[in-house]
């Protein structure tokens, strides 16, 4: 998820009542949420090598034992410093609740996280929740609107939170965001002003309430819609594998139920055959559910050429991170541009995210940088 969905969460634990727990109870659950992402220092050495390193080391196994105890002490030794009242075994409890909400949150995605590393590098995929998920941000950032107290008073950061977070809610609904096979359905920003509306009429109706904590609740709804967009795929999940069968196709190696974003009733879909990927769209409520488009990308074998671009050395954080993988070639001045697609967020060669491309000489030695 994104870093603003993974902070909101934290805080949300918080004013869920941990933050009573000890001193330092409320920055240790934020740093916490974030602390796996420590592995953004990858980006140094480019994007490619991030891509390779990201969700992994730091999301994996080993990481979740070590990192909330090097949390807990660093923040006790900070606490005992300032002459705080610093609880060790709770600030302990917090940090391994904070940092293990982190890859159980990335899991729920359909970009991946590599949870048993670094003792074994498979990708686990959630399908369920968009890895920026605008409803997310309102339950989360809503209630603690509504819960605010101490840090989280003033207006002035509240309008600037719902104006930074409108601009992709806008830019999505108007279409500003491709979204390749799926319908476009304008209604997000129209359900995203309604939200914001109730969270401001809230807010006046229960001004005079005390001791409702909003914390809780925002906690419970969050986790009841992370439960129901899980389900949601799941649910999904079988009628596509029905509609296989009844459409006789014996030849299946793997598929993905993915969310849309802004669009909660929506999945797109990616059938991997053995000679083709396919594709669909599924929506609640349209009165065929479940649609193939009529467009697919063929599977090949891969040629002399992708074989020896798949070992160059600058590519491997793709090779390794491809889900549904196919290749095109072009002709290039050195030789032949072999690009790498990934069909989960790209369907043709283009520069961007699930992309990628290495130029192959005649010699079939790869060039890496950029063609």
């Amino acid at each position: 998820m994104d870093p603003l969905t993974h902070t909101l969460f934290g805080a949300t634990l918080g004013e869920a009542g941990l933050k009573r727990q000890t001193a330092l109870a409320m920055p240790t659950l934020l740093i916490g949420a974030n602390l796996p992402d420590v592995d953004v220092l990858a980006y140094v050495n480019g994007a490619d090598a991030a891509l390779g390193f990201r969700r992994g080391w730091t999301h994996g196994v080993l990481a979740m034992a070590i990192l909330p105890l090097v949390l807990a002490g660093l923040m006790f030794l900070w606490g005992q410093r300032r002459g705080l009242a610093v609880r060790l075994p709770n600030l302990v409890l917090l940090s391994y609740i904070s940092v293990w909400s982190h890859p159980a949150l990335d899991w729920l995605n359909n970009y991946g996280v590599r949870l048993l590393m670094p003792f074994d590098g498979t990708w686990f995929y959630g399908d369920a929740v968009f890895i920026m998920d605008p409803w997310l941000w309102l339950l989360l950032g809503g209630m603690l609107y509504l819960n605010r107290s101490g840090a989280w008073q003033g207006p002035g950061r509240w309008i600037a939170l719902a104006v930074v977070t409108s601009v992709p809610v806008v830019a999505g609904s108007l279409g500003g965001v491709e979204r390749p096979g799926v319908t476009h359905r304008p209604w997000g920003i129209l359900l995203w002003v309604l939200g914001l509306a109730a969270i401001v009429l809230l807010d006046r109706r229960l001004a005079s309430e005390n001791g409702w904590n909003r914390g809780r609740y925002a906690l419970a709804a969050t986790l009841l819609y992370m439960l129901f967009m899980v389900v949601n795929t799941r649910v999904v999940e079988q009628r596509l594998v029905e509609r296989i069968a009844d459409l006789g196709w014996n030849d299946v190696e793997d598929v993905m139920v993915s969310p849309v974003p802004l669009d909660a009733l929506a999945r797109t879909i990616v059938v991997a055959r053995a000679d083709e990927y396919r594709f669909a769209e599924f929506h609640w409520l349209d009165d065929e559910p479940l649609r193939f488009a009529e467009a697919s990308i063929r599977r090949q074998e891969p040629t002399a050429a992708v074989e020896a671009a798949l070992v160059a050395p600058c590519i491997q954080g793709m090779v390794n991170w491809m889900r549904f993988p196919f290749f095109e070639e072009r002709e290039h001045a050195d030789g032949v541009e072999v690009w790498m697609i990934d069909a989960r967020y790209a369907r043709r060669p283009a520069a961007g995210f699930g992309a990628d491309r290495v130029v192959v000489g005649p010699d079939l030695r790869h060039r890496c940088g950029r063609p």
